[in-house]
């Protein structure tokens, strides 16, 4: 199974990423996270410089949060890969899901990873509405705990 993971590296965005990975458990995943980057408006020159140091900067925490992942799951069926790609975060997911065949998606839903949503126009929403696949959207407020986790033996 492909999943993808949009990720801010947010607190939220690292609990979205943890439930999934423990909703799979026991599953082969590749799970691609993937940071999108704008730059300001800015001279050429500046947004150069800038540019770069945004890239470079989305890659040093996406190789981070892979390693963090990988040591928090089952390395046997579970990897990992990132992308960091600059553009506005709809156009970019949208313009990988027409790529990559992609089972699922897990995002995150919060005003603070997400400034400019409000419940009923946001960017979960709009993703819902233009994936050919399923989403898993995990609230801010989601908090793991044992009755949401445990497994049930028999």
């Amino acid at each position: 199974m492909k999943i993808l993971i949009p990720t801010d590296f947010s607190g939220n965005a690292w609990q979205t990423l943890k439930y999934v990975i423990e909703l799979m458990s026991g599953k082969d995943c590749s799970f691609t996270l993937i940071h999108t980057y704008e730059i300001p408006n800015s001279s050429s020159g500046e947004i150069i410089s800038v540019n770069d140091q945004l890239r470079e900067e989305a890659h040093r925490k996406l190789r981070e949060l892979k390693s963090t992942a990988e040591r928090s799951t089952d390395k046997n069926k579970h990897s990992f890969s990132y992308l960091a790609m600059h553009g506005d975060f709809l156009r970019v997911i949208n313009r990988y899901l027409q790529e990559e065949e992609i089972d699922m998606i897990a995002i995150s839903m919060s005003n603070r990873c997400y400034p400019d949503s409000l419940p009923h126009k946001g960017l979960a929403k709009k993703i819902i509405e233009n994936a050919k696949c399923p989403v898993i959207v995990v609230p801010d407020c989601f908090e793991k705990s044992e009755s949401t986790t445990k497994k049930k033996t028999a």
